[in-house]
C-alpha cells in the first residue's frame, strides 16, 4: 500500500476514533474483520492519536484560536489530529509533506474553507516545533 492510501486509511481510522465511542483496538477488530488490509503507518497513526489524544487535542487548541476541539467538524479535527501525531512521533516524514497531505484531505473531504483552516494551525504549530531529521537538506544540496 502506498503513503497516499495509507494515510487516507489513517485520516478515515481517526475520523471514527473521534467521531464515535469507539477505541482504537475496535477500529482494527472490525477493518480486519472485513479482512481489510491494514498498513503498518495507518495502525500506528490510530494508536498513536488514541494514545496521546490530549496532548494532540491540547496542541490543537493552543493553535486554534477562539476554537475547541468540541467546536471543530469530525472531518477537520481527524485531519489535525493525524498531522500532529505525524509530527510529534513521525520523524520519517518531511513537515511540509505532513502540511500539505493534511490540506488535501481536509480540502477533499470538507473544502477550501476547511483546508485553510488546517493549513493556519497547522502552520503556527509548525513554526513552534523543533526541525525534524527529515526536513534536513542534505549537504550536496545546499547551496552557498
Amino acid at each position: 500500500m502506498n503513503r497516499t492510501k495509507a494515510r487516507r486509511m489513517a485520516f478515515e481510522m481517526i475520523f471514527e476514533y473521534g467521531c464515535g465511542s469507539h477505541t482504537a483496538e475496535d477500529i482494527l477488530a472490525v477493518r480486519r474483520a472485513g479482512e481489510e488490509e491494514l498498513d503498518d503507518y495507518s495502525v500506528a497513526m490510530l494508536i498513536a492519536c488514541e494514545n496521546n489524544r490530549e496532548k494532540v487535542d491540547a496542541l490543537i487548541e493552543k493553535y486554534s484560536v477562539g476554537w475547541t476541539v468540541q467546536r471543530m467538524s469530525c472531518v477537520t479535527l481527524a485531519a489535525l489530529r493525524l498531522a500532529v501525531c505525524e509530527l510529534l512521533y513521525d520523524e520519517k516524514i518531511p513537515t511540509g509533506v505532513t502540511v500539505n497531505e493534511a490540506v488535501e484531505l481536509a480540502k477533499t473531504y470538507e473544502g477550501e474553507e476547511c483546508s485553510a483552516f488546517v493549513n493556519g494551525i497547522l502552520g503556527s504549530i509548525v513554526r513552534d516545533l523543533p526541525p525534524k531529521a527529515a526536513d534536513a537538506v542534505p549537504a550536496e544540496e545546499k547551496t552557498e
